[in-house]
């Protein structure tokens, strides 16, 4: 069976076990920059991706359709459920996200 064919709970629930993973495995790391994905409209974390890679990527043509990928939109689809949401909500806050709106957050814990 394909992953993409499985419910959103367990699409859930594998995100939060890869993050658990990195997280406990980044201080292994030697060189190692977190950069998510709706943080790159901000042009000093471009800035700090270019001295990081010693490139200059500010003239790229970034196309990162506002920030916002549609395909993975699951609560304006209606495909989270209420109880998804209590039982998987903190799990997701403390790297920095939410089922609910603004959807992302400041992480709640040290890990970042």
């Amino acid at each position: 069976m394909k992953f993409n064919n499985q419910s959103i709970e367990n699409h859930i629930k594998h995100w939060i076990k890869a993050y658990s993973i990195f997280y406990k495995d980044k201080s292994y790391l030697k060189n190692c920059k977190i950069i998510k994905y709706e943080d790159l409209e901000n042009s000093d974390i471009l800035n700090e991706i270019s001295l990081f890679l010693e490139e200059d990527i500010n003239s790229l043509d970034l196309k990162l359709d506002n920030f916002i990928n549609k395909d993975y939109d699951y609560l304006n689809n209606n495909k989270v459920n209420i109880d998804i949401i209590r039982k998987y909500e903190s799990s997701i806050n403390i790297y920095g996200y939410s089922f609910l709106p603004p959807y992302y957050i400041k992480a709640i814990s040290k890990n970042n």
